[in-house]
């Protein structure tokens, strides 16, 4: 991004960004670079997203260590989680941005983006799965979050901790890896309606209702309280919901997840498993929402125990 007069706006291209690379990567590495769009991150799509996975992923099958995608911070860690759940190479992808315009005094971007392409140069992290790599730290893509609005030290991994970090110009893993995210998806074939609502203290469920009666709707994720809770009529119309869409129950916490086997008043998490309704496990609502729209994309059926599955795999 680059400021003026108007605020910052996407201007600039994969030769504008790489030459702000100035030389730090040394004479061993050689970087290519294409430009796929030039759209801020909160205009970007599951489709286009999809399209740069196999953008890197031809990059890597003509002979490159790995792949680097560049994009504004307020979707990277939903588009990190999405490219994750398709990227199957042994090759590192690695996501960047920058939490200050181009044209600021102290811009953090091509630090950023030479500590990405040192990671993504560097084969161990694959058993990460797709990383995100800001301020010289090393994120995976199931547990980065956006924790702040303008800070250069935005992201978090939470209790789960870091995958790494970039020092010094060397690239250092906490562990050997161990991919998080479940076996990549296949490629998606559909554009499913997959709505995301926050529920909250005496809601009476009629935006609900409305939605779940749309018949464009594919799938329905609810971001509750703690973990896993809902007001009981919420529940009740989830409950009904469920037997014609996934339905699926978030929580609003940043830590912990949803929860199985503590509660069990109606609007619990154990009531709503009872009753039909999926519980999304540790990821946030918005992650929980890409792996519905992903799981849907492929064409499978809306129901059944394989996205049941998939939802337990975090």
């Amino acid at each position: 991004m680059v400021g003026g007069q108007g605020g910052g706006r996407p201007t600039l291209g994969a030769a504008e960004l790489m030459s702000g690379l100035m030389g730090g990567l040394g004479d061993d590495i050689r970087v290519e670079g294409e430009t796929l769009a030039q759209l801020p991150g909160a205009s970007l799509t599951p489709q286009l997203l999809c399209d740069a996975v196999g953008w890197a992923r031809d990059r890597v099958a003509d002979g490159c260590a790995g792949a680097v995608l560049v994009q504004g911070t307020d979707t990277l860690p939903e588009s990190a989680f999405l490219t994750d759940l398709y990227w199957a190479g042994d090759a590192p992808l690695v996501l960047t941005g920058a939490m200050r315009l181009a044209s600021a005094v102290s811009a953090d971007g091509p630090g950023n983006l030479r500590d990405a392409c040192l990671a993504a140069e560097t084969n161990e992290v694959a058993r990460q799965g797709v990383v995100v790599c800001l301020g010289g730290q090393l994120h995976r893509a199931t547990r980065v979050e956006k924790a702040h609005s303008w800070s250069t030290d935005a992201f978090t991994s939470g209790p789960a901790g870091l995958a790494g970090v970039v020092r010094e110009g060397a690239v250092r893993l906490y562990s050997d890896g161990g991919r998080q995210g479940a076996a990549a998806l296949t490629s998606p074939v559909r554009d499913p309606r997959v709505l995301l609502l926050q529920t909250y203290l005496g809601d009476d469920a009629r935006t609900l209702e409305h939605v779940v009666q749309d018949e464009d709707v594919d799938a329905v994720v609810v971001e509750g309280f703690g973990g896993g809770h809902v007001p009981a009529r919420v529940a009740d119309v989830l409950v009904e919901a469920a037997g014609a869409m996934p339905v699926v129950v978030a929580t609003s916490a940043h830590r912990g997840g949803t929860l199985q086997r503590t509660y069990g008043f109606p609007g619990s998490e154990m009531d709503l498993l009872e009753r039909g309704v999926l519980l999304g496990g540790e990821l946030s609502a918005r992650k929980t929402r890409l792996l519905l729209w992903a799981y849907l994309a492929q064409g499978e059926p809306s129901t059944g125990g394989s996205l049941e599955a998939l939802l337990q795999h975090y």
